[in-house]
């Protein structure tokens, strides 16, 4: 039997960890420091945390060189290159050089971040302190961590979805989705934690079974981890409406399980935002308070800038969805886009299986995605653009990355019909190939971006 013969008879949640241990670990070392969107302030965080900060109310102190560390590693101009490249010689320093003895005061970063979305981040700078490491040793140990969680739970979630497993499977490969969790953004947990949610709730929904208190407890916990390690997506709480009211002994017990949750998760929402206070100042013209109160005195306007600024921007978003390398400022190939979102297409139309969605459930998902996507555009909205603007400020494609399988599964496996034959008798080789050919092109054009005399010979 050949490899691509074995491929077929391969579980997908096992392809998925054959590909994605591999090419997060080529992404977490391929990338450089602080060269994906935020992560620098995403460090100061997870360094705070670190050393026992969890608010902006104090200070805290660290390695004069751990706090140096995401200056000491930026990207140099060097001559006959186009763009700044990486500089070996910084990073042997900074992987040779332990902890000074030098102690300095950690600046406060993303004061209204959850610590949820740092645990393990923090606790790679903490080996690292404890162990007097190099601090880009314990970057990296923060970085494998990270990646090692999300990696588990998405594995997670492609074992436990009754169907689509396929979906889990690409969201989890996306090429921005391994950029993310291959570094110390909270996109990490976040990303793993909703798809384990939806891939659980989705389980529960389906099967026969009442649901036992193990299950309406574990279910709850799992969403005060989603919803909260990247905050401002408890819309998601509404998925409880999934589960059909036969799931519950009672009607009664229903109502009150499917209120409870809602309602719980909303208050640590609101509770947090209040314990975990942004401190600093917002950009020139922009007044969150204006702006909410005329989002509520005009509505249909705030709507008109929404699907302006999807309009305009659809490019963006789409380009920031699939990737777009380090800080979001340059662009894969047009065909490369083109071919990831064309190649996603035809083998999710060409994948046969049942899906046991009704069609309440199914509107359920389609209008839950579409709350959670105005939510996302109204929360940039009030904190990130200038009061009057025509346009949202701030939104990337990524930040949709763990909501679209909603969307995807309102239509999955609708009647139009766009299928290969030959996908769907070898969707595993297709599998295969496609996340093969984009991630070499994926690595070659990183390559290219950040290593020296590199676009002479690729």
């Amino acid at each position: 039997m050949s490899v691509f013969e074995s491929l077929k008879t391969v579980k997908i949640e096992k392809i998925y960890l054959w590909l994605a241990i591999p090419i997060g670990l080529i992404f977490l070392f391929l990338m450089p420091p602080f060269q994906v969107p935020d992560e620098g302030a995403h460090y100061f965080k997870a360094l705070n945390l670190a050393q026992g900060q969890i608010t902006c109310g104090g200070q805290v102190s660290a390695p004069a060189n751990y706090v140096s560390l995401p200056s000491d590693t930026m990207l140099v101009k060097i001559k006959g290159e186009d763009r700044k490249k990486i500089s070996g010689s910084k990073i042997k320093e900074a992987l040779t050089k332990s902890a000074s003895e030098e102690i300095v005061f950690v600046p406060s970063s993303i004061c209204g971040a959850s610590p949820v979305g740092y645990i393990t981040q923090s606790l790679g700078l903490k080996i690292g302190l404890i162990t007097d490491a190099p601090p880009l040793i314990a970057f990296y140990i923060g970085r494998l961590l990270t990646l090692t969680l999300a990696i588990f739970l998405i594995y997670t979630a492609i074992r436990f979805a009754p169907f689509g497993k396929i979906i889990f499977l690409f969201f989890g490969l996306l090429p921005m989705t391994v950029q993310q969790i291959a570094s110390f953004s909270y996109d990490a947990p976040h990303i793993g934690f909703i798809l384990f949610f939806i891939a659980y709730l989705l389980k529960l929904t389906v099967t026969n079974e009442k649901m036992s208190q193990r299950e309406m407890w574990l279910l709850f916990g799992l969403s005060l981890l989603a919803f909260n390690a990247k905050q401002g997506y408890f819309l998601l709480a509404l998925l409880v409406f999934l589960l059909p009211k036969t799931k519950f002994l009672s009607t009664k017990q229903y109502w009150l399980y499917t209120i409870s949750f809602i309602s719980l998760n909303l208050a640590v929402f609101l509770f947090s935002r209040m314990f975990l206070t942004e401190v600093s100042a917002f950009a020139k013209g922009v007044d969150p308070n204006a702006q909410l109160w005329g989002v509520i005195k005009n509505p249909v306007n705030f709507l008109y800038v929404v699907f302006h600024s999807l309009y305009k921007n659809f490019f963006f978003y789409f380009e920031t969805f699939f990737l777009k390398p380090g800080w979001v400022n340059t662009s894969l190939p047009d065909l490369l886009y083109i071919f990831m979102a064309g190649g996603m297409t035809l083998i999710l139309r060409s994948k046969e299986e049942i899906v046991s969605l009704n069609t309440r459930q199914r509107l359920l998902l389609l209008g839950v995605f579409f709350a959670q996507l105005l939510l996302v555009f109204l929360s940039m909205y009030l904190v990130w653009t200038k009061v009057g603007a025509e346009r949202i400020a701030g939104v990337q494609g990524r930040y949709f990355l763990a909501i679209m399988p909603l969307f995807i599964f309102s239509f999955y496996k609708s009647k139009f019909s766009f299928r290969s034959e030959w996908i769907k008798n070898n969707i595993s080789i297709a599998l295969v190939v496609f996340l093969f050919v984009t991630f070499i092109f994926v690595f070659i054009n990183i390559a290219q971006l950040y290593y020296k005399g590199l676009s002479n010979y690729l």
